[in-house]
């Protein structure tokens, strides 16, 4: 039932850096450590979370710029920030769920120690997973931004055309006498582009903002 909430918090930590609310992680990294070294065991093992507190650093060092270097165009940097924003998300996991451990399996100090070498080689391949899958999802999202407008265009496109498949044009103009009053009435080409931009203007799509630009 406890292991349920150290993930939580390691993905709410997650959402706050890549937001840059870095100061709510640093609160939430303080208090973890706090409920550590409030224990006797958390006094007797005081080095064990000396991963968590380098995370902790970091957070402190680099604040927004976590957020900032993760959307960077620069490959490497993009890379460094996400590894950075995985690596303390995995130790908050690793942090609060040590302490729930210790209180609710009442684990004996040596076992902390022990298990040391173990949780490192355990906490950096999550980091490198974590780094791979939140790469792809930002170059995934990149790519749904960067495609969405032509995918609407492509989209609206192919629903005026079958529209204009469908409907019945039921008026009846006689021309001479639209050439009488100097009428043009619009071809089925110039009432595709009016109805584009009649649904464009509605929608108010990505598109739009950029012609008004």
């Amino acid at each position: 039932m406890f292991s349920v909430l150290p993930p939580i918090l390691g993905t709410i930590v997650a959402g706050y850096l890549s937001e840059g609310r870095w100061k709510h992680v640093a609160i939430i990294m303080l208090f973890g450590l706090l409920l550590w070294y409030s224990t006797d065991i958390g006094r007797i093992v005081y080095y064990y979370p000396f991963v968590s507190i380098f995370a902790l650093i970091l957070i402190l060092y680099l604040r927004e710029k976590i957020c900032k270097l993760m959307f960077e165009k620069n490959v490497i940097k993009s890379i460094f920030g996400t590894a950075v924003l995985s690596f303390c998300s995995v130790m908050t996991d690793h942090l609060y769920g040590s302490f729930l451990g210790m209180w609710y399996l009442n684990l004996p100090a040596y076992m902390y120690a022990e298990v040391i070498p173990h949780f490192i080689k355990e906490r950096l391949f999550m980091t490198l997973i974590g780094t791979v899958f939140t790469i792809m999802i930002i170059y995934l999202t990149k790519m749904i931004i960067k495609y969405s407008p032509k995918i609407y265009d492509k989209m609206l496109e192919e629903h005026i055309n079958e529209y204009m498949q469908n409907k019945k044009d039921d008026h009846k103009v006689d021309p001479e006498l639209l050439e009488k009053y100097n009428i043009k009435y619009p071809s089925q080409e110039e009432q595709k582009e009016i109805l584009k931009k009649v649904f464009s203007q509605i929608s108010k799509t990505p598109t739009d903002k950029t012609k008004d630009k």
